[in-house]
């Protein structure tokens, strides 16, 4: 073999198989994403009555975005966070990206592909976070943390911890907006 044939070999090998090799997640039946080894830092978090009645187990929260492309193209998206009373979370968005809305099926199916399955802690009286693991293409798994405020019906999410808690920078926050949803079943198996 030529140097030139063991350089593409070598390339190739570090680039699909070093990732394929190496990586700290798996699929679910339905292709749902799990860490292979969890190491969720919220999973040690402990629930009790007064911290849940913030958050309605028997509800989702929506988050509908507008994406707009680079050819001006716009459409928009809904997104949704399922909380549960063991300090457990999904956030998800419709399982087939043709339709752009949510159905029970997606809300239902934490083991599908589009279902990012975490933990979330509210702290003090509104402040909460929500940690989920996340594989991004051609990356390993990673652990994402959001944290936010909850008033009324509303979550609002941002990527970075809020300081003052009245405060909310709408440019870099997302908002989830408590939605009563009938048929809600399903168990957190993470």
């Amino acid at each position: 073999m030529g140097w030139k044939k063991i350089t593409v070999l070598l390339l190739l090998f570090t680039t699909i198989g070093c990732n394929t090799l190496f990586k700290n997640y798996y699929y679910t039946e339905k292709l749902g994403l799990r860490p292979k080894t969890p190491k969720y830092k919220l999973a040690k978090t402990t629930f009790g009555p007064d911290k849940n009645n913030l958050i309605d187990e028997n509800s989702i929260y929506i988050n509908e975005r507008e994406i707009i492309y680079k050819n001006g193209g716009r459409e928009k998206k809904e997104y949704f966070l399922r909380f549960f009373t063991n300090g457990k979370c999904v956030w998800g968005y419709p399982y087939d990206f043709k339709r752009k809305t949510l159905n029970i099926e997606d809300i239902n199916n934490m083991s599908r592909g589009g279902a990012f399955v975490g933990y979330y802690k509210i702290e003090d009286t509104n402040k909460i976070s929500v940690e989920t693991f996340y594989v991004g293409v051609g990356e390993n798994g990673k652990y994402d943390m959001d944290y936010g405020i909850i008033k009324g019906d509303t979550i609002f999410l941002s990527d970075s911890p809020l300081i003052n808690k009245e405060k909310i920078n709408i440019n870099n926050t997302k908002m989830y907006i408590k939605k009563k949803v009938e048929g809600l079943t399903g168990t957190p198996d993470w």
